[in-house]
Order: C-alpha cells, then structure tokens, then sequence
C-alpha cells in the first residue's frame, strides 16, 4: 500500500508576512541553521573551585585535582560529541522547467523567492528538462561556491552539457537516489519506482517527468516528485501549476516543504512532511 501526503499543511504560512515561522526554511523570520542552535554551544563544563575559606591545602588541593579530571572529562566528551555532528542541510529540490521548448520563463514570484533566499541553500537537485544554458547558468548562481548543482538525464538532449541516467548523494544520513522518469513504465508507476528505489538502495527516489507534484510513502520508501517549476505543459498534465520543494535533512531526520504557485493569487500554498527513514 502507498501512502500520498497531499494535505499535510504547516500551522503557519511559511511565507507569509503576517506570521512568525520560525521553522520554515524561506521564511523572512527564519535564521541560518547551525550546529550551535541546534546542539547548543557544545561547550564542557566549567566547574569552580569552592571559595571556602575553612578548607585547608590539601582539600583545595584534592578539588582542583577533581576540578581538572571533570574539565578533560567534558572535553573528552565535547569532542566525541562534535565528531557525531553533520551539518544541516538545506536541498531545493525542482526540475521539468522545459526553457524555451514549452515556456518562455520562470514565474517571477518564483524567481524572487530562490534568489532572496539562494544563501541557504547546500546543494539543487534537478529532475532533468532545465531548458536552455541560460537556465541552467541561473540555477548555478543560486548556490554558494562549492556547492553542487546535480541533474540527470532527460528524454531529449536541451543543451552540450552531460549527465548521468541516475544519481546518488547522501545528505546527512539520508541516501537520496535521482532519476528522470522517461524511463519508468508507465510513467509515474510507483512499482517501477520501487525497483529502482532498491536497485539504488536509497531511502527517498526523486523523479520528474510527469509534471505532477507528488510525495509518496511506499514500501517504506519515499517517492518524491517536485513537478513543474514553471508550469510547462505535458502529456499527462495540461495546466499544471508551478511548484518546487525543500529538503531540509538534520542527521537522521528530514523535513519536506512543497511550494506550489497559484497563478491566479500569486500566492504560495506551502505544505510541511516529515520524512523518517525505515
């Protein structure tokens, strides 16, 4: 049995103005996420000696003896829990933007929010269809130097720029597989992606293709389809609206944001999902 996360919605608006949301990765009052404010300063600590002034040498002695065990002890302890420590990592997540072959741009509003907020992001995950080298040059100038733009294979060949039919990272202790999904019959089968999903050994597959925004949990795995980020067209879907996600993972835990345009408002309709691994 699949399990289809379509109405899970965050208790505030992520984006809006008129809330504090504090959590959610665009938020205008969201800060950068650190190891520090998640874990604390991570600091040993700091026993005094007492200040009593009927102890004599050999006491004062004797407890600044166990006041320098404890303080290598909580070093010791520091360092063994700093190494435990990733990093936060924030992916946006998108694809089948089909530049200039079935649409001549990315929605503005769109455009506005990945560029206010480009700083955060550690790495892109593209689905494929980018469009045209222009596109792809924008996308490269949201992420920091030394992060990573990494795409897949599409249906058809858009630009001279080569990629893999499938790929594999790990962000945190999630091990994220990346495919198209011209390659699945029928399109969209959540079967087929399973065997791909087990060919990849990964706990969340990300696919494009369909143009339909989706996040699956099935046979424990997660399946997630970003859709369309600038509403191209395509077989399975005429009208769809435009829409990316955010994966934010924290050692072995993992939050999803879908961001879906409305064309009509101009206004986001954002959806949190936790993710957990099987």
């Amino acid at each position: 049995m699949s399990k289809m996360f379509q109405t899970l919605k965050p208790k505030t608006d992520p984006l809006s103005q008129s809330v504090k949301a504090k959590n959610d990765p665009l938020s205008q009052n969201s800060q950068k996420i650190t190891t520090t404010k998640m874990f604390g300063n991570l600091q040993p600590s700091k026993n005094q000696p007492s200040n009593n002034n009927n102890n004599n040498n050999i006491n004062n002695n004797n407890n600044n003896n166990n006041i320098t065990q404890k303080k290598q002890t909580g070093m010791l302890d520091f360092f063994k829990k700093a190494e435990k420590i990733s990093e936060p990592e924030l992916i946006l997540i998108m694809g089948d933007v089909h530049i200039p072959n079935r649409i001549d741009h990315i929605p503005i509003e769109i455009k506005n929010i990945l560029e206010k907020n480009k700083s955060k992001f550690s790495r892109i995950l593209c689905t494929g269809n980018f469009g045209n080298i222009e596109t792809y040059d924008w996308f490269k100038s949201l992420l920091s130097p030394g992060h990573e733009f990494n795409c897949v294979k599409n249906d058809f060949q858009e630009t001279n720029l080569s990629f893999p039919e499938k790929l594999m990272i790990k962000s945190n202790k999630f091990k994220i597989g990346i495919i198209n999904g011209y390659q699945i019959v029928p399109w969209g089968d959540l079967t087929s992606l399973s065997a791909i999903s087990k060919q990849l050994e990964c706990d969340v597959l990300i696919s494009g293709f369909t143009h339909i925004k989706g996040v699956y949990n099935f046979e424990g795995k997660w399946f997630i389809n970003p859709g369309t980020l600038t509403g191209a067209f395509s077989s399975l879907s005429n009208n769809p609206s435009p829409s990316f996600m955010l994966l934010l993972t924290v050692e072995d835990s993992a939050t999803l944001y879908e961001y879906e345009l409305d064309i009509n408002t101009k206004n986001f309709d954002v959806k949190k999902i936790e993710l957990t691994k099987s």
